[in-house]
């Protein structure tokens, strides 16, 4: 129920940027639209089965935390982008690397990708789910494993979020990062 709720307020929240309007007779017109669009179209839009309470619980705890370590990475590629752009990085070396993605979730590779393409100077170019590998290009590959290292802190937050047992095989982040 809480979910639902989430997606009910996301499509309200959508719906008011959309007006640019936040009058207390757009935010209760959203809502209704919202609730209305989602009963309608439930099985195109919601997974199947829906996650538990507790489940959206843990994923609201992690945002927070999510939302600091993607700012912390756009904010470092943007000061490591400025360098090269302005010349005072000169050693730079820009490459394609691989990084494993183990067993982790599919959600959690596909959301850890999209930070890493926030982020300047990274940008997701393939998932190889056979090798089980992404692809990144990145404007300086001279330190690989720490971009391996940012990754699997992404990867690791994101399947604890979603998958209690998972703590047991993550028990803390690496680097001491966070």
């Amino acid at each position: 129920m809480i979910f639902l709720g989430l997606v009910v307020a996301l499509f309200t929240g959508i719906y008011a940027l959309m007006l640019a309007s936040t009058a207390w007779e757009d935010l209760l017109t959203g809502v209704v639209l919202s609730a209305v669009l989602l009963a309608i179209f439930r099985t195109a839009v919601l997974p199947s089965p829906l996650p538990s309470n507790r489940s959206t619980i843990r994923v609201l705890i992690a945002v927070p935390r999510y939302l600091w370590m993607m700012v912390r990475d756009i904010i470092v590629g943007t000061w490591t982008v400025t360098k090269v752009v302005l010349g005072l990085n000169r050693t730079y070396h820009p490459g394609i690397i691989k990084i494993p993605i183990g067993e982790h979730s599919e959600s959690a590779v596909g959301v850890a990708g999209l930070c890493l393409t926030l982020s300047p100077g990274s940008f997701l170019l393939d998932v190889d789910w056979d090798e089980r590998v992404m692809l990144i290009h990145v404007i300086d590959a001279t330190n690989w494993e720490q971009i391996h290292d940012e990754m699997l802190e992404y990867f690791t937050l994101l399947d604890a979020a979603l998958n209690p047992e998972v703590e047991n095989r993550y028990p803390e982040l690496p680097g001491g990062r966070g």
